[in-house]
């Protein structure tokens, strides 16, 4: 198995690269480094800024053992190098510390920033697996520090080219004896070959960040709440992962420790009480300190609060919040429902627990569903138009569902006042009033502002020419009415039409008859010839037959004799049949005189050789 650099929890593991070749090419690299290249060299060159080739590199000046391991991008070729780390701390670390200096040996690109993009991943079997999950931290990039000037080597050991980096990598879970790998991928700067920077790590090393106890850091409820409710768990949160061993936590409500379950793992823990909590108390959290540590390297117990209180919510009586309609509510539909909202999930006691009685369709008999906050009412009938209803709500009969049982402090009354019983009216009518070209086969169309019953004695329709009327109603009752007059109107004349008030009446509670007689009047368009009256469309076999019979006059070409030219041909096929003098022009859709002759200009084009 290829090497590793160990991780261990004590001196963090370090890599000065100083073991490089100064000189010439070579594979060999400090224990648990490595190198990869898109095109396949396994080498890296010594080199002192000056190159511009794409490959890996042991920077330094000439002949220097003072080295730094580093790339450069160019073409096609695309160094990696990195290294491959084992926990060997005997724990789980959930945190690294790694820190390194960056250093700049060559200046090629001065337009934008170049980089080495670091990357971690916990599934990569080598710096150069393109299958495993890596995983971006951009606090740990190897960026440019110098980025103008001309292209140039430069001295990466003169402090204008070279800078710390240190960053703590958080949120992982390295198991004892687990790998994970490190990598460097140099990015490809803008502008081609040469416009790359010489960028290398040097001074490196990896171990645990420093180790802190671990604190409560919060908790839920937290700290001196109050109003909690009694059905509450208890959560608390740690700066890191514990291990927790009992006895590590109580909880006391005024009678001793409070019964429940613990659950949680990692930095959170939540508990459960067996029991809802009682009302109106102040309970205290207790956490025994050296009973909960950490995991790290060097475990250490809890250290700063180990202990809260919080108050529970006092056990208030139910009450009803709303209700639907509100008290003195006006204008509610005679058909309503009713609807009652409490302050918390309550039980009646009785079936009889809220009474309806109204002024003059006196008391309703009600189905009450739904509940345990929100219940509807159901009454049995309908409520009479403008009367005053009251609802009741007895006290007695209502039992919140917490701990300890509680009935409601008072009965719950409200009033309201049922719509007036107003009379129909029409709302719209097709044609419109005063419309004007309405076709002379129209049904009348009139829509009323509610059900309501009628007859045909209810309407009368009387033309200026065509007269009186007679015609088909619609089905009643109906907010709908269409009346299909039994003969067409004539042309161009004034149709009126009379909803007689006293014969339509609505169809809710008692009968009422409209206010007043509703009148409106249309006229009708022109007569439309309709050249194809005659065709029967009914089947294929009549379209053919009926058609034929139409067109065949105006549309057939004698060839006996003497050939007709094609003038003449267009001037009978496409004859205008309501306008014998004009052709028809199906694509411009417009009728245009007939043409008895035809102007053709001809242009004769001679060609020598």
């Amino acid at each position: 198995m290829a090497q590793s650099v160990s991780i261990t929890g004590g001196v963090p593991a370090v890599e000065s690269f100083d073991s490089l070749a100064s000189s010439g090419n070579s594979s060999v690299l400090p224990l648990g480094w490595f190198l990869s290249e898109s095109s396949g060299n396994t080498e890296y060159t010594a080199d002192n800024g000056a190159a511009i080739s794409g490959t890996s590199y042991s920077y330094g000046t000439a002949l220097s053992s003072e080295r730094a391991f580093g790339s450069l991008r160019s073409g096609s070729t695309a160094p990696t190098i990195g290294a491959r780390l084992q926990n060997n701390t005997n724990a789980a670390l959930s945190e690294l510390l790694l820190s390194f200096t960056k250093e700049q040996w060559r200046v090629g690109n001065t337009s934008s920033i170049d980089r080495m993009d670091f990357q971690y991943s916990f599934n990569a079997l080598s710096i150069s697996d393109g299958a495993a999950t890596w995983i971006d931290f951009d606090a740990l990039d190897v960026t440019s520090i110098i980025t103008n000037g001309t292209a140039s080597a430069l001295d990466g050991n003169a402090p204008a080219n070279r800078a710390a980096v240190s960053a703590t990598i958080t949120g992982i879970n390295l198991a004892d004896a687990a790998l994970m790998h490190i990598r460097w991928v140099d990015f490809n700067a803008v502008g081609g070959m040469g416009n790359d920077d010489g960028l290398a790590i040097d001074d490196f090393s990896v171990g645990l960040a420093v180790d802190n106890p671990p604190q409560l850091t919060g908790s839920n409820p937290s700290g001196g709440a109050g109003l909690v409710p009694v059905a509450s768990n208890v959560v608390l949160l740690f700066s890191e992962t514990v291990t927790t061993t009992d006895p590590w936590f109580a909880l006391d409500c005024g009678a001793g420790n409070v019964a429940g379950v613990i659950s949680g793992s990692g930095n959170t823990r939540t508990f459960d009480p067996t029991a809802n909590l009682p009302f109106g108390t102040s309970c205290t959290v207790t956490l025994n300190a050296a009973n909960i540590v950490d995991i790290d390297g060097t475990f250490d117990a809890l250290t700063g609060t180990n202990s809260f209180s919080f108050t529970t919510v006092a056990d208030l009586v139910p009450s009803v919040t709303s209700t639907v309609p509100a008290d003195t509510a006006t204008g509610v539909n005679i058909n309503a429902n009713l609807t009652v909202t409490f302050s918390e999930a309550v039980t009646p006691t009785t079936a009889n627990w809220l009474q309806l009685t109204c002024a003059s369709s006196a008391a309703h008999t009600v189905a009450i569903s739904d509940g345990p906050v929100i219940w509807t009412i159901n009454p049995d009938s309908d409520f009479n138009f403008s009367e005053v209803c009251t609802a009741t709500i007895d006290d007695g009969a209502i039992q919140d569902q917490d701990g300890n049982p509680d009935f409601m402090a008072a009965d719950k009354i409200w009033t309201f006042t049922t719509s007036a019983d107003f009379a129909p009216t029409v709302t719209t009518t097709t044609p419109a009033a005063s419309a004007i070209n309405v076709t002379l086969a129209s049904d009348i169309t009139i829509v009323f502002s509610e059900p309501v019953s009628a007859t045909t004695a209810s309407f009368t329709l009387n033309c200026a020419s065509s007269a009186g009327h007679t015609f088909t109603l619609s089905a009643s009752p109906a907010s709908t009415y269409t009346l299909n007059p039994d003969t067409d109107f004539s042309a161009t004349e004034l149709c009126t039409v009379t909803v007689t008030s006293t014969l339509v009446a609505d169809t809710d509670g008692p009968a009422t008859p409209m206010a007043a007689d509703f009148i409106f009047s249309f006229t009708s368009g022109t007569a439309v010839p309709n050249y194809y009256a005659s065709v029967d469309a009914t089947s294929c076999t009549t379209l053919r037959t009926t058609l034929h019979a139409l067109i065949k006059d105006h549309t057939a070409v004698s060839y006996s004799g003497a050939p007709p030219n094609a003038l003449t041909v267009m001037n009978l096929g496409d004859e205008d049949p309501l306008n014998p003098a004009n052709i028809l022009d199906v694509y411009k859709n417009h009728s245009c005189p007939k043409q008895l002759s035809w102007v053709v200009t001809l242009k004769l084009v001679i060609s020598t050789k």
